[in-house]
């Protein structure tokens, strides 16, 4: 299962708006959306939305229509506030019905991650060192996409994982409530070494309750 980023084919990607089948065993989440996964008697709720935040077309409709050009081969990877707003939306329906969203994938960063109250000075050092351009926007709070902070605090998921700056990065959220979403970014898939550094790993296994005492 998967979602878009900024680098995908988004002509295909947009057939498959609401989601689908991409490949054999291979399902694209969609533009934005929530995925029920049953294992036998219990369920993994997973979430996601493709794409980075366009600061031009945010408040925009889907204008896209083929055949794209130079500057809607780009607007179409971009979200729109009406796909953060059904995030919205569907965490009063967890609340109503006591669920709960376990996974989320977001291509982009919420803001909140480097955070100076979330942010370690640890964890800003090892960012900093790797990816030394962004120093000045974790300084004044500005990495990432400040939309997704909204989706983050309402769907509180165990775990949420994020891409696009090609650097293996975790750390973790907490809320007021006392919960907390462990963060976990991962780097492209890429041998050798990047910036100087061995290449980051591009693939993590994770365990996640499913149940009081049940994992997977």
């Amino acid at each position: 299962m998967f979602i878009g980023g900024n680098h995908e084919a988004s002509n295909y990607m947009r057939e498959l708006y609401f989601g689908g089948w991409a490949a054999k065993n291979i399902y694209f989440i969609g533009n934005s959306g929530v995925v029920d996964i049953k294992l036998n008697d219990q369920i993994i709720t997973l979430g996601g939305i493709s794409g980075i935040k366009g600061h031009h077309d945010y408040r925009k409709g889907l204008f896209e229509q083929f055949p794209y050009n130079d500057s809607t081969l780009r607007s179409i990877y971009h979200y729109r506030e009406f796909e953060i707003s059904k995030f919205r939306v569907y965490s009063k329906l967890c609340a109503a019905k006591q669920r709960k969203v376990q996974l989320f994938m977001s291509h982009e960063w919420p803001e909140m991650i480097t955070y100076k109250d979330q942010l370690s000075q640890k964890s800003f050092e090892f960012l900093v060192r790797k990816k030394g351009f962004l120093k000045n926007e974790i300084l004044n709070e500005n990495l990432g996409a400040r939309c997704l902070n909204s989706v983050m605090e309402n769907l509180m998921p165990d775990v949420w994982m994020s891409a696009h700056l090609h650097v293996k990065f975790n750390s973790e959220v907490k809320y007021q409530n006392n919960l907390v979403t462990q963060f976990i970014a991962l780097s492209k898939p890429k041998p050798g070494k990047q910036n100087g550094f061995k290449s980051d790993p591009y693939m993590d296994i994770l365990q996640v309750s499913i149940g009081e005492d049940k994992k997977v």
